[in-house]
């Protein structure tokens, strides 16, 4: 029974694609103009047990000037955010898209797939990389995939956190994009579906079966075994020229920048994969 290793990475849509698929920020509500407070109110001051007249009066002209002062200072910052108001508002719409953007590539409706690495160790050459821009689009990288599935019936797909993420969003952007999954990948059985038990997810295994449990990251769980890291994997900061760690989160843009790395940042991720396969005894 052979066996393959597989991950994908993801990345967003294209920014107005993919902001047309979550919820829109709010609308702008212009400020009303400034309106100046009720008249001073003498009779509100609190006097407590204040007998004194000239006390009396000293405590109400007291709270007459922070009244004026307190009003000055409410216009002054109203009268600002007036001024600053459709900026501010802009900023605001701004930040709230790049966040739903950090976000968009964990979702089959706003993400799409950019990259397939397999990793099968029987073979000389093990590692086989597939990314869009690389002879692919979308589409013909899920096309492969299922193709390479059906052709390998009877082998075993293992990946990390697979069932969970991989699987389905490919089975999604599929569906989206009008590739065709085969048949034997969902399976209904007691009114549930259920995947093809070929795919096999080490998450549950190191899990021990335990439902809700804390869930680990393959970066963690490679260190805890001895596996390898994605510290093994560095790039240079443009921004600070330093060396670092290839995050996940920046996969579009290393693949844009610097295909090569990215290739190689997937890669990494397919051999720690396969050793925590191994130190779990699935392999």
């Amino acid at each position: 029974m052979a066996t393959i290793i597989f991950d994908i990475e993801t990345g967003a849509l294209p920014r107005e694609k993919a902001l047309s698929l979550v919820d829109a920020f709010r609308p702008y509500q212009p400020l009303e103009p400034w309106q100046d407070w009720p008249p001073f109110d003498p009779a509100e001051v609190k006097l407590g047990n204040t007998k004194d007249e000239n006390k009396i009066k000293e405590k109400i002209e007291a709270a007459r000037d922070k009244y004026a002062t307190d009003q000055a200072k409410a216009k002054a910052e109203h009268e600002r955010k007036l001024a600053t108001a459709e900026a501010d508002y802009a900023a605001e719409k701004v930040a709230y898209e790049d966040k739903a953007l950090e976000k968009a590539a964990l979702s089959a409706l706003t993400g799409q797939v950019l990259a397939i690495g397999y990793l099968n160790p029987a073979l000389e050459s093990p590692v086989c990389i597939e990314t869009q821009g690389d002879r692919f689009n979308e589409n013909q990288l899920l096309e492969r995939f299922w193709k390479r599935w059906q052709k390998a019936e009877g082998s075993r797909w293992i990946g990390f956190n697979s069932n969970r993420f991989d699987v389905p969003f490919l089975v999604q952007r599929s569906i989206i994009l009008g590739v065709s999954v085969p048949a034997q990948v969902l399976n209904l059985s007691g009114g549930k579906i259920y995947l093809s038990p070929s795919f096999i997810d080490l998450m549950p295994v190191w899990l021990c079966g335990v439902y809700g449990a804390t869930f680990v990251s393959l970066d963690k769980l490679g260190t805890a075994l001895d596996c390898g890291c994605k510290a093994d994997c560095t790039t240079v900061d443009p921004a600070t020229g330093e060396v670092v760690p290839v995050s996940g989160k920046d996969f579009a843009k290393l693949l844009a920048a610097d295909p090569e790395k990215a290739r190689e940042y997937l890669a990494n991720d397919l051999k720690v994969t396969l050793g925590v396969a191994q130190r779990l005894g699935v392999v």
